[in-house]
C-alpha cells in the first residue's frame, strides 16, 4: 500500500475585427452573476474603456426593463398540465412547480455553519422552500437554468453583432461566487456554468471572481467619474458590505492610489454569512405559520412559495419598506388560506394577508442586525490592525433597502461618523464589475486568505506527544510514523498576492506494481488556530491532489527489496506538491514536482 510522508529535508455593438490576421482582434468581455434570487448577465468589447461602454442585458423573456431576471426554473415534467418545455426566469408564472433558491445549496453540506448564517435555512429546506425534482441535485439545476441563460445570452448578441463576425470572436467570461462560499462550492459553480455552454467554443475563457470584489470595482469606477459628489480619495478605507438575495459579503479594501490606474488592496481577512434577503422571506413564512398554523403549511407550496402571487405582492413590500408608510397595514396576496382566522391577521373576502408597520419590522430587524454584526466585526477587525473605515457602500438587491440603509447608518454614525453610501445601479453593481474585471484586468493587488490550507501527511512519529491510534510503519525502511498530521501550507490572514503558491516536499513508497500514482488530501480550516490532526472535526477536506507518474517517472524511483535481497520490492520517490493560491482564474491550481521539474500529471477533485 502506498503511502505520503513529508521528504527528508441593446445598442448595436460593432465589433473591429481584421479577418487577415487573429493578432490583436478584440475580444468580448462577459460578466456573470448568478445569483440566489435573480441573475444578470453584462458584456463589453476589449476596444471599450470605460464602465459606462458595459451593456447590462436588461430585456428578458416575458420582461423588459430589468437588469437580472429571477434564478427559477419550472420543468415541463413537473408542470404536465401547464407547459410543454421548461421555463425559467420571468416566464416562471405563479401556480407553477418551480425550483428557486438552489443557489444556497451549493454550499449547503461544505464546512460549519457560521454565527451569521440564518438559523432558519435548515428548517427551510426541511418545509420544501428548497425543492428539487426528484432525478436532479442542486448543481443538476444550477446548470439547467445557467444553459438557459447561455442560450438567451448568444441570441441576444447574434441580434446585435454580426453572425460571422460573432463566431470568430473570442469571449472571456467572469462568473461571480460570494466570497464566504467553499472552495468546492466556487469550483462546481463554474463546473456547472461551462457544462451549460459558457467558454466552452475555441478561444474562450471561463474565470471566477468574488462577489465583493466585482463590487468594489464597478462602485469605484463610478464613483471616480468627472463630477461625482465626494469621491473616494487615496488613503482610504473602503468597506464593501455586499447584500444579495442569499449571502452577505463583507471585504475591506485600502485605496493606494486612483490615478492613473485604480491600486487596491485588501486590508483584513473578510467575513459574510448566508443571512441575505431570503432570510426576509423564511422570517415572513414562519410569522405566517404562527399565525396560522397548518393552514398555512396545508397551502401549496407553489402558491406560498418563491413566485407565488403571495411572495410576489411581499416582493413590493419589502422593496418599498422603509421608504414610506401609509399608516395602513400592507396587504400581501392573494393566497387563498383555509379556516377561520383574525380580521386584522387576513382579509377572508379578498385572501390578503394583512401587516402592520410593527410586523414587517420583526421580519426585517434579525436579518438587519446580522448586517450590522458582520459590519461591527469588520471594524473591530480593521481597528486590531490600527486603522480605521472612511466609508462603507452598500451593494446588492437587498442593499437597495431604505430600512437596512437607514440603520447601517445609525450604526456607522455611532461607531465614528463613518459615511456610509448605498451604491449606484445596485443591483447590477456586481455583474458591471465582473465585466469591468476582464476589461481592464484591475484585481486588488493583494488579497487575505480566509482559511487555512494544509494537506495531511506521514510524519515521524513523536512519542509522548502523537497518539498511538496513529502510528504506522513506513514500507521503506519501516519507521514509526505518524499518519494524518496536518502539514499547513498558508495561515488564515496571510497576503495572497497573483502567482503565491506554497510548496511540500513528501515521499511516496509503494509496493512494485501496486501503484502508478498517489493522491494528496488537501485541507482547510477557518479557526484562528488551526488543529495539528486531520480528524479535528473542524477541519474540512477540499478535495485530493491526484498524481498520475509516468512510466519514466517510475524507472527513476528507488527501489530495495523487502527482506534486502527477496520479498517484494518498495518503490521510493521523492516529490513537491504545490498549491497555487493566487492564480488569476481564480480558483485553487496544483502541480507535482520532482527535481523542481514539473512531473507526471496532477489535477485536483474536489468533493
Amino acid at each position: 500500500m502506498s503511502s505520503l510522508a513529508p521528504a527528508p529535508g441593446s445598442k448595436r455593438r460593432t465589433l473591429l475585427y481584421d479577418s487577415s490576421t487573429n493578432m490583436g482582434r478584440h475580444r468580448l468581455t462577459v460578466g456573470i452573476d448568478y445569483g440566489t434570487t435573480y441573475s444578470g448577465i453584462s458584456y463589453v468589447s476589449t476596444d471599450k474603456h470605460s464602465v459606462d461602454d458595459i451593456e447590462v442585458v436588461n430585456v428578458w423573456p416575458s420582461r423588459h426593463g430589468e437588469c437580472k431576471a429571477p434564478t427559477r426554473i419550472a420543468y415541463a415534467s413537473e408542470n404536465p398540465d401547464r407547459l410543454d418545455e421548461d421555463v425559467w426566469g420571468f416566464q416562471v408564472g405563479p401556480g407553477l412547480i418551480s425550483c428557486s433558491w438552489t443557489k444556497l445549496l451549493l454550499d449547503s453540506s461544505q464546512g460549519q455553519p457560521t454565527p451569521n448564517d440564518d438559523p432558519a435555512l435548515l428548517e427551510a429546506i426541511d418545509q420544501g422552500i428548497f425543492r428539487l425534482p426528484a432525478n436532479k441535485t442542486a448543481e443538476n439545476v444550477c446548470e439547467d437554468y445557467l444553459r438557459h441563460l447561455h442560450t438567451y445570452f448568444m441570441t441576444r448578441l447574434e441580434r446585435t453583432i454580426d453572425k460571422a463576425i460573432l463566431a470568430v470572436t473570442p469571449m472571456d467570461f467572469w462568473l461571480t461566487v460570494p466570497a464566504v462560499w467553499s472552495d468546492q462550492a466556487q469550483n462546481s459553480t463554474r463546473d456547472a456554468a461551462q457544462r451549460a455552454g459558457f467558454g466552452t467554443r475555441r478561444g474562450d475563457t471561463i474565470s471566477v471572481i468574488t462577489e465583493p470584489e466585482a463590487a468594489a470595482l464597478a462602485a469605484l469606477k463610478r464613483s471616480m467619474r468627472p463630477g461625482e459628489l465626494n469621491p473616494p480619495k487615496a488613503g482610504e478605507n473602503l468597506l464593501i458590505c455586499d447584500c444579495g438575495g442569499g449571502t452577505v459579503d463583507i471585504t475591506t479594501y485600502h485605496l493606494k492610489s486612483l490615478q492613473p490606474r485604480v491600486d487596491f488592496e485588501e486590508l483584513c481577512v473578510g467575513d459574510g454569512g448566508k443571512c441575505g434577503a431570503t432570510f426576509l422571506d423564511r422570517n415572513l413564512l414562519r410569522l405566517m405559520e404562527q399565525r396560522f398554523g397548518q393552514s398555512f403549511r396545508d397551502v401549496p407550496i407553489q402558491s406560498r412559495g418563491p413566485g407565488s402571487f403571495f411572495m410576489s405582492a411581499w416582493e413590493s413590500t419589502k422593496r418599498d419598506f422603509g421608504e414610506y408608510h401609509s399608516g395602513r397595514p400592507a396587504r400581501i396576496g392573494p393566497i387563498r388560506i383555509p379556516g377561520t382566522h383574525r380580521n386584522d391577521w387576513y382579509d377572508i373576502e379578498e385572501a390578503m394577508v394583512l401587516l402592520t408597520r410593527e410586523d414587517i419590522r420583526h421580519i426585517f430587524d434579525p436579518v438587519v442586525e446580522k448586517v450590522i454584526q458582520l459590519v461591527s466585526d469588520q471594524l473591530f477587525t480593521v481597528m486590531q490592525k490600527g486603522r480605521t473605515i472612511d466609508r462603507v457602500i452598500l451593494i446588492g438587491g437587498f442593499g437597495e433597502s431604505a430600512y437596512l440603509l437607514s440603520c447601517l447608518r445609525a450604526f456607522c454614525l455611532r461607531s465614528g461618523k463613518i459615511q456610509v453610501y448605498g451604491a449606484e445601479n445596485s443591483q447590477s453593481a456586481v455583474v458591471t464589475g465582473a465585466a469591468l474585471r476582464g476589461l481592464e484586468g484591475t484585481a486588488p493587488t493583494s488579497k487575505c486568505c480566509r482559511r487555512f490550507y494544509g494537506v495531511a501527511l506521514r510524519m515521524p512519529f513523536r512519542e509522548g506527544v502523537d497518539p498511538e491510534s496513529k502510528a504506522t510503519m513506513a514500507n521503506w525502511d519501516g519507521a514509526k510514523m505518524c499518519r494524518g498530521r496536518m502539514m499547513w501550507l498558508i495561515s488564515k490572514g496571510a497576503t495572497i498576492t497573483e502567482g503565491t503558491t506554497k510548496t511540500t516536499g513528501c515521499s511516496f513508497d509503494p509496493h512494485k506494481g501496486e501503484t502508478t500514482g498517489t493522491e494528496v488530501v488537501l485541507y482547510s480550516c477557518s479557526l484562528d488556530a488551526p488543529p495539528e490532526y486531520d480528524d479535528h472535526p473542524r477541519v474540512q477536506k477540499i478535495g485530493t491532489i491526484k498524481v498520475n507518474w509516468t512510466p519514466q517517472d517510475i524507472n527513476r524511483m528507488k527501489s530495495r527489496k523487502e527482506h534486502g535481497w527477496y520479498g517484494r520490492k518498495t518503490l521510493f520517490l521523492q516529490f513537491d506538491v504545490s498549491v497555487n493560491f493566487g492564480a488569476q482564474g481564480g480558483l485553487l491550481e496544483v502541480k507535482s514536482l520532482v527535481n523542481k521539474a514539473v512531473s507526471g500529471t496532477t489535477t485536483i477533485n474536489f468533493d
